[in-house]
């Protein structure tokens, strides 16, 4: 499978970008080309909300600042007042993306588990998962195939927003909702559980800013060119980087979302450019294989931009900090994220009335000073997976109640986990 992989990546893997850049002055901070902003300030984007959901939820400052610069369109879910026209247990099922890197990997295996240990489902689930990143068709025909055994609900993860939404739509007229995951499918009959890709992006863009003093070369690995979680990564990373003339991007790979493709992408790009890198900016899931790609071509390891840290990364990065090495990172792990997921759906299947179509949350940032937090003493380089985010920073059900019609109808909805939903 890897070599399919690998044949269509070559297809698209390098895509030179260039940037135009001018030299700034060491002894001031880099400017943006307006001269308005500092070059490392995140804009405070309004999200896509013309309706005014957001503020008719009466949603603390803390949750609706989540929501800024989200570029999706914010509606009416709906599922506001839905519930199953049968008794428990529901049949969910679960169409997943491609399970060739650890984070997607365990991702399904945690939503599996919650489910199972969730009265209102129990063992009553379907699975199948995607052969590739590429094998969009493939995953459209599993998720119809699915509609046809009749689930009372759909998880999925899209490998293309797009080519899905038709089908959810059409599933949905027949009284199937469908939670996603990574990639926002724009229907009122998707409910997507999604991290902020614009603020995850930009802070870990502004803090590679700082990292490098306004100044250095930047390669962009990024995930497929049909995932929006990649192009609206870019986009938002970008609005940092163009606005400091220091930082020129100087290429950049697409890992598909693969340790392993990112590490043989990144490898190829370095193979035929003599052009120093002095940061990576990547969307998410690749961070070990980008650094394996650095250890193996030697010389100095850059700042790597990670919207995820993973645990091989966090034990580099520990390793090397006394040296003056740091890294940008956000860091959101699997659990929290299946977590809020299996919430979300059996909160739905309980009856409780999502009332808009997306629940997004910020990831925590994670610094050299807080580094310590994250981090084990017993991770090296090879350790796969992702840092987890701490409990103290996931939503509280009193946070996720917030998003539902009748968050009192809580029968069925608790499962064994540390976190329970109701």
């Amino acid at each position: 499978m890897l070599e399919k992989q690998l044949k269509w990546a070559a297809i698209l893997a390098v895509f030179a970008i260039a940037a135009a850049a001018a030299a700034t002055s060491a002894s001031s901070a880099p400017k943006a080309a307006s001269g308005k902003v500092a070059c490392d300030a995140i804009p405070n984007k309004a999200p896509d909300d013309a309706g005014g959901l957001l503020a008719k939820m009466n949603l603390p400052k803390a949750i609706l600042h989540d929501y800024t610069g989200w570029n999706h369109p914010i509606t009416a879910s709906s599922w506001a007042n839905w519930k199953p026209k049968h008794k428990p247990p529901y049949k969910v099922a679960v169409v997943w993306t491609a399970t060739d890197n650890p984070f997607n990997s365990y991702f399904l295996t945690m939503v599996q588990k919650d489910l199972k240990q969730n009265k209102l489902v129990n063992k009553n689930l379907i699975v199948t998962t995607a052969p590739s990143e590429q094998a969009i068709s493939t995953q459209v025909q599993q998720y119809n195939a699915a509609v046809q055994q009749k689930p009372d609900l759909i998880i999925t993860a899209p490998l293309s927003a797009p080519a899905l939404e038709p089908d959810v739509e059409a599933a949905g007229k027949a009284g199937i909702p469908t939670v996603s995951v990574f990639n926002p499918i724009d229907t009122p009959y998707a409910l997507t559980v999604d991290r902020n890709t614009y603020e995850n992006a930009t802070d870990v863009a502004s803090k590679m800013v700082d990292a490098l003093g306004g100044q250095g070369n930047i390669l962009e690995v990024n995930g497929t060119p049909s995932s929006s979680t990649a192009v609206d990564s870019q986009t938002a990373w970008r609005t940092i980087f163009n606005d400091c003339p220091g930082i020129k991007i100087v290429g950049g790979v697409y890992g598909f979302f693969s340790t392993a493709l990112a590490k043989v992408m990144v490898l190829q790009w370095l193979s035929t450019h003599s052009t120093k890198v002095d940061g990576v900016m990547e969307t998410a899931a690749m961070g070990q294989g980008i650094q394996q790609a650095f250890l193996q071509a030697g010389g100095t390891m850059p700042v790597l931009g990670l919207i995820q840290l993973e645990k091989s990364n966090a034990a580099y990065w520990t390793e090397n900090a006394s040296k003056g090495y740091t890294m940008a990172a956000d860091v959101g792990g699997a659990e929290s994220y299946a977590n809020l997921t299996v919430q979300t759906a059996v909160r739905t299947l309980a009856g409780q009335g999502p009332k808009i179509n997306l629940l997004i949350w910020r990831l925590p940032v994670v610094t050299g000073s807080t580094l310590k937090n994250y981090t084990n003493s017993s991770w090296t380089v090879n350790t796969p997976g992702a840092v987890e985010d701490k409990h103290a920073t996931w939503w509280t059900n009193k946070d996720i109640a917030r998003f539902f019609n009748h968050p009192n109808l809580l029968a069925g909805t608790a499962y064994n986990n540390a976190n329970k939903a109701g």
